[in-house]
C-alpha cells in the first residue's frame, strides 16, 4: 500500500565568474547560513495530521520481544461507506513514567512505518512498526490517524496472499507465503502487516515489504518473509496486506 516517496533536496551550484575573488563575501556568507538554516529545519522536520471524520484508532499496543526488540502495533477502523488512500498513522511510545521514548513523524522515515496505502470500507486492519527504538522500558504507546481522501472506484489491487505458513532456517522463525497480485498494474512497496493474539491479546507483532509484485499473468513467483517481535506460537495471525491505490487513469 505504500509507494515510496522520497524528499529531495537539490543544491544549484553556479561557477565562479572569472577574476572574482575567492574570499566569501558578507551578503555570500549570510546566504550560506540561511540556506544551511532552512536545510536544518528541513531535516528537523515532523509531520503534522488533522483527524478524519471515519477513521480511528480502535486500540495500540506495544510488543517486545527477544534481545530489546520492540514494535507498535495499531489497530485501525473505518467506520465509512468509502476506500480511505494514504492514510497517516503516528506513533508515541512512552515508557512507565509518561517520558516519550520513540515516535514516527520525523520527515523521511520508510513510508511504511508512518501510513498505510488504503483502508476499504467498513474494514478494520492492522498496521504494525517494527522499528521502535527507545533507551528505556517502553509501557504504553498512543496512536492517532489522520484525515486521508478516498480512493477512486477501482484503483486499490485487492492483492492476496495463498499458502501461508511458518517455516525457519538459520535466521529464525517467520512466516511466509506468496503474494498474489490480480491486477493490470506491477506494484512496488507493498507492506504485509501482521498481529498475533491469544484471545485478544497482542503476543507479537511484524511486518514486510514486498519490493516489487508484478503484475497479473506474470510467471514470477513472489513470496515474503515476516518475523515476528515477540512469539506467536500457538497464537492466530491476523494479516493485512495495505497495497497503494494506483492513480485513475484518464
Amino acid at each position: 500500500m505504500t509507494r515510496a516517496a522520497a524528499l529531495a533536496l537539490a543544491a544549484v551550484v553556479a561557477p565562479a565568474a572569472a577574476g572574482l575573488s575567492a574570499c566569501e563575501s558578507t551578503a555570500d556568507k549570510s546566504a550560506r547560513i540561511a540556506a544551511e538554516g532552512r536545510k536544518a529545519v528541513a531535516a528537523s522536520a515532523t509531520l503534522r495530521i488533522h483527524a478524519g471524520a471515519d477513521l480511528r484508532v480502535a486500540r495500540a499496543v506495544v510488543v517486545r520481544g527477544d534481545g530489546g526488540a520492540v514494535a507498535a502495533a495499531v489497530e485501525v477502523r473505518n467506520r465509512g461507506a468509502a476506500v480511505r488512500r494514504d492514510v497517516p498513522v503516528l506513533i508515541d511510545v512512552r515508557d512507565a513514567h509518561g517520558s516519550s521514548l520513540y515516535r514516527n513523524d520525523q520527515v523521511g522515515l520508510q513510508p511504511a512505518l508512518q501510513r498505510l496505502g488504503s483502508v476499504g470500507p467498513r474494514e478494520t486492519v492492522w498496521w504494525v512498526n517494527d522499528q521502535v527504538t527507545a533507551a528505556a522500558s517502553p509501557r504504553r504507546v498512543t496512536a492517532r490517524v489522520g484525515a486521508a481522501p478516498p480512493a477512486a472506484p477501482g484503483t486499490v489491487p485487492r492483492v492476496r496472499l495463498a499458502g501461508v505458513r511458518f517455516a525457519s532456517d538459520a535466521t529464525g522463525r517467520y512466516l511466509t507465503g506468496r503474494v498474489v497480485n490480480p491486477s493490470r498494474s506491477a506494484l512496488r512497496d507493498v507492506p504485509i502487516f501482521a498481529v498475533a493474539l491469544k484471545g485478544t491479546r497482542v503476543v507479537a507483532a511484524g511486518r514486510a515489504l514486498v519490493p516489487a509484485l508484478p503484475a497479473a499473468g506474470s510467471p514470477k513467483r513472489v513470496v515474503f518473509r515476516l518475523f515476528f517481535v515477540g512469539d506467536p506460537r500457538g497464537a492466530r495471525v491476523r494479516l493485512t496486506v495495505a497495497p497503494d491505490a494506483a492513480p485513475r487513469k484518464s
